[in-house]
């Protein structure tokens, strides 16, 4: 609603017209809210921004980890499936960005992690959870423009801790697996 009474505004003052930074801040509102709906309205607007021919790919970074967070913060039965499609997304703009031979930040791949580690309500929502920190990983891993590092390592082993935390056996396989 802001956006859109900017958007209006600005076509008297274009020096009203919202740019990346206004849209991350309404992210970040958004992403702090306890609205049911404002991870689907921060999820709506990041599409927006990717659409738009001045989406700055610098700044997608921070839009992305907003955004993931919102969906974490969420009670939403399917928000692994849309922190996994955002991972899919982000990476998406990253090589298509002009800036695809600059090494990227793991950020948006930690926030995921970050996101499985805190979801640990029921069983069920800890094996989603567990499938989306594993799927993290992996997709880290081949990324060609990102690595894992200390952060990334530190908060899966919390979220496997958190998530297989009456399950040792379970625990130990996954990490000689994975390491």
């Amino acid at each position: 609603d802001i956006l859109d009474r900017m958007m209006q505004y600005s076509k008297s003052d274009p020096s009203v017209k919202p740019n990346n930074t206004t849209s991350n801040i309404i992210l970040k509102i958004l992403s702090r809210s306890h609205s049911p709906s404002a991870a689907m309205k921060a999820d709506d607007l990041l599409m927006e921004m990717e659409n738009q021919r001045s989406f700055d790919t610098s700044q997608a970074l921070i839009s992305f980890v907003t955004v993931i967070i919102a969906w974490g913060r969420s009670d939403d039965e399917n928000k692994f499936d849309r922190v996994e499609g955002l991972l899919k997304r982000y990476q998406k703009s990253v090589q298509a960005s002009a800036v695809a031979t600059n090494p990227s930040s793991p950020n948006v791949y930690n926030a995921a992690l970050s996101v499985c580690q805190h979801n640990a309500d029921d069983d069920k929502m800890k094996s989603r959870a567990l499938k989306t920190a594993m799927y993290t990983l992996s997709e880290l891993r081949k990324a060609k423009l990102a690595k894992p590092d200390e952060k990334t390592y530190s908060t899966l082993f919390r979220a496997i801790n958190c998530l297989l935390d009456n399950n040792i056996g379970e625990r130990h396989e996954i990490l000689e697996k994975e390491f």
